[in-house]
């Protein structure tokens, strides 16, 4: 087994047991800045709620949200794309940001209610007999067909027919499917054609019918465009010439002391960090130290800031205007429509759906390093349906909270909440995957503890075990885990352990 131990245990030397808090604190301990937007919110622990836009402290009732969950969704995937400039807003700042809602609770504990509440009524005993003559009691709704039916004296009454875009749920006219964001222009399906989110007149948001392209023209992220020259058509920050794609040149000319990276001007980076690495240093930059961004930045190398560069400008240019208006769901959700690729190239993205998706940020706290590797670990697919609820939420159940936040999630935006929580499994599966994903985490304690609790419960005694060996036989030789007489320890002493932690 010597032979492969050493780089198994090159994943395992990550492996944490307890630990604390983690990441800078905020000096003043109330406003943090957001790693997804570099928007504010309260830090964690706070019980203070934070105006998004003035990023100051302010009475709860007065922006209609209840205080951050400290212990999950309330931060999410760094990144601080938008610290360029003195004029940089929140746009510029993508990663994964989970909104709890307006009870202070994330969308993956509301799942857990609906499960609770489930079973509540499982258990609720024997229905109460109907009086004589009765059909229902009062107080009961149904729906036959697309009307609704209350009842009344012990029989069902028709009510008026929900309207062509409502559909009848649990006895009440609803919004049926609808689109996820006002205004969110999308290509349609296999057909050069666009399809837009718009406000019907019943107040539900829908989308309108399809508006083919002209002749000859494609549909790329949501426009019309002719088709590239170049086929297959050339990737972000590389232009078409000659039917050849080349870095695409800086214009002007970039000023000293900085060089150009696929079109954009970036500083020359003299340090080592990855771009991951920037996004996730500036993701944990307390509000009160506006320096703290551009520290983080002179850590990068070159190639990394020029990666950087390449996010922060498709941010910039399709999801500035949601960032600005203080709608953080939607811009992530236009960041994983529109700039999935550039997001790819600097965070690195994985398979993980939205459910597991959710499940990750809910054990991140305040930790952008560990909102950072849950981001890194989801499939764009699982980004889009998790934003997508979020911002269904946003639009259709504002300023609602508790159980009526919950029933108007769950029947407005029934098809986007069945998709995101119907069935989804455990991110990791062994031992080794969760060890791989603390790789990942420097050190961060929040962020090792997200990654073990996104394992199954097989996969987590796994690690335990591992653990329990590896610090109670080779304690003294494991303080520094890459040390050889670790290594060396555990092969002689913890062999079971690390073979089964090994897949």
């Amino acid at each position: 087994m010597r032979g492969t131990a050493p780089s198994i245990l090159i994943a395992l030397a990550a492996l944490a047991g307890a630990g604390g808090c983690a990441g800078p604190p905020d000096t003043s301990g109330r406003v943090c800045r957001d790693p997804v937007t570099q928007a504010c919110h309260p830090c964690p622990g706070s019980n203070d709620c934070v105006d998004p836009v003035q990023c100051m402290p302010v009475p709860c009732s007065a922006i209609g949200f209840g205080k951050a969950d400290a212990s999950g969704d309330a931060t999410a995937t760094a990144d601080a794309a938008t610290e360029a400039g003195p004029t940089d807003t929140a746009a510029d700042s993508p990663a994964a940001d989970a909104k709890p809602d307006a009870g202070g609770e994330t969308v993956s504990e509301v799942a857990a209610e609906v499960a609770i509440a489930d079973a509540d009524a499982a258990d609720a005993g024997p229905e109460l007999p109907l009086p004589d003559g009765a059909v229902c009691l009062g107080g009961q709704a149904q729906c036959a067909g697309n009307t609704p039916e209350v009842c009344q004296a012990g029989k069902w009454v028709s009510l008026p027919a929900c309207a062509p875009d409502l559909q009848c749920q649990k006895g009440v006219c609803g919004c049926k499917d609808p689109c996820p964001a006002l205004n969110l222009v999308q290509c349609v399906d296999g057909v050069a054609a666009t399809k837009t989110c718009q406000l019907t007149n019943s107040g539900c948001l829908s989308w309108n019918l399809p508006v083919a392209c002209k002749p000859g023209e494609v549909c790329q992220l949501g426009q019309c465009q002719p088709p590239a020259a170049c086929n297959p058509a050339c990737p972000p920050g590389q232009v078409c010439q000659g039917n050849v794609c080349i870095d695409a040149p800086c214009a002007p000319a970039c000023p000293a002391g900085q060089s150009c990276q696929k079109g954009v001007c970036v500083p020359k980076g003299g340090g080592t960090l990855s771009c991951a690495q920037v996004v996730a240093c500036i993701g944990n930059c307390p509000a009160s130290d506006p320096g703290c961004p551009d520290a983080c930045k002179a850590k990068g190398s070159e190639v990394a800031l020029g990666v950087l560069a390449g996010y922060q400008g498709c941010i910039k240019a399709v999801c500035k205007p949601l960032a600005d208006a203080g709608k953080l769901n939607e811009t992530l959700l236009c960041v994983y429509t529109n700039c999935f690729a550039e997001q790819k190239a600097c965070t690195g993205a994985g398979t993980a759906t939205c459910k597991q998706l959710s499940d990750c940020l809910g054990g991140c706290g305040g930790s952008a390093t560990c909102a950072n590797t849950c981001g890194s670990s989801a499939s764009q697919q699982g980004g889009l349906d998790y934003y997508g609820l979020l911002t269904c939420i946003d639009n259709l159940c504002a300023g609602l909270a508790g159980d009526a936040q919950l029933q108007c999630a769950q029947q407005a935006c029934k098809a986007s909440w069945d998709k995101c929580f119907a069935g989804a499994g455990a991110l990791y599966t062994t031992c080794l995957q969760i060890a791989q994903c603390q790789g990942k985490c420097a050190g961060d304690i929040t962020c090792a503890k997200a990654c073990k609790a996104a394992g199954t419960a097989a996969a987590q005694a796994a690690v335990d075990a591992f653990i329990d060996c590896r610090d109670g036989k080779c304690g003294n030789w494991c303080a520094n885990t890459g040390s050889p007489n670790c290594a060396a320890c555990i092969e002689q002493y913890c062999a079971a352990e690390l073979a089964a932690c090994s897949f």
